[in-house]
C-alpha cells in the first residue's frame, strides 16, 4: 500500500471488485484468485474503498457498453450481498449524485 500509495490501491482493488463480476467465467475466476491474494477480509477491504467502488460501478452503469453496465450490475449486488443492508445508508447518496 506504501508503495502505490492509497487512492491507487483503492483504485486498483475497486478495479479487481468489479472484474470479479465480470461477464466472462475466466476473467471473473483470475480476478478471485488476484482478490484472494491481496485481500484477507473482503468486507473489510470493501468498506475502505466502498467509495471508489461506487464510483466506478456508477461510471460503468452509464456505459453504452451493454458488457459494462452488466458487470456494474453484479457489482452492486455483490457490494450489497456483502456489506448487508448497513451500507444502503451509504450508498444512496454516492448512486443519487453519480446519476444526476
Amino acid at each position: 500500500a506504501r508503495v502505490l500509495g492509497p487512492q491507487r490501491r483503492a483504485s486498483i482493488l475497486a478495479t479487481l471488485y468489479m472484474l470479479r463480476s465480470d461477464t466472462s467465467a475466466g476473467v471473473r475466476q483470475c480476478t478471485l484468485q488476484v482478490w484472494k491474494t491481496m485481500v484477507a477480509n473482503t468486507p473489510k477491504a470493501l468498506r475502505e474503498i466502498l467509495g471508489v467502488v461506487l464510483d466506478q460501478i456508477i461510471n460503468a452503469l452509464a456505459s453504452g457498453n451493454v458488457d459494462k453496465r452488466t458487470v456494474a450490475g453484479r457489482a452492486l449486488g455483490d457490494v450489497v450481498k456483502k456489506l448487508g443492508e448497513r451500507v444502503l445508508p451509504e450508498m444512496v447518496p454516492f448512486l443519487r449524485k453519480g446519476l444526476e
